[in-house]
């Protein structure tokens, strides 16, 4: 539990090993505010949670940042918010989700370039992204998450970038 907001907070230490090049290894912590979690909320059941009936995701997605959290705060749950922690976990634990630097670039939501590092699985086509954030724990907070289409999902396999 964050103490300034009374949200919760979740903090992953998140390993890749190359076998290749030890020096390639990376050893990161970064942080999911549940604010993250929320704003991006109608992108949950692409990673396995179920949203609870009564959130309207349609009419969320369509309303300003602010107003969509304070929505979503009010209407969904804190078991809601727990289960999208243990389904983040899953994902960057599973053998198969690959971590690299890279950035998140313009052309995508607010047209600024953020540096980072992306936990991205080419099965299930799922990405996380953690910018660099000095206020977060380790140096990284959770930026965005979505279940890529199969085309996107190449191409940041391929390029290490989707734009």
């Amino acid at each position: 539990m964050e103490e300034k907001t009374n949200r919760l907070i979740a903090n992953f230490r998140i390993f890749q090993r190359n076998p290749n090049k030890a020096s390639e290894n990376l050893d990161l912590t970064a942080s999911i505010p549940e604010d993250r979690v929320l704003v991006k909320l109608y992108q949950l059941p692409g990673f396995g949670v179920n949203v609870p009936r009564e959130v309207d995701l349609k009419r969320a997605r369509n309303l300003a940042t602010r107003e969509r959290l304070k929505y979503l705060h009010d209407n969904t749950s804190v078991k809601t918010i727990q289960e999208a922690y243990i389904q983040f976990a899953n994902h960057l634990k599973n053998e198969k989700t690959e971590i690299f630097l890279g950035k998140f670039e313009e052309g995508f939501e607010n047209n600024e370039v953020y540096e980072g590092f992306y936990a991205h699985n080419p099965l299930t086509r799922n990405m996380m992204f953690f910018r660099k954030d000095s206020t977060a724990v380790g140096g990284y907070s959770l930026h965005s998450y979505m279940r890529l289409n199969a085309k996107k999902s190449e191409q940041l396999e391929a390029d290490r970038s989707i734009f």
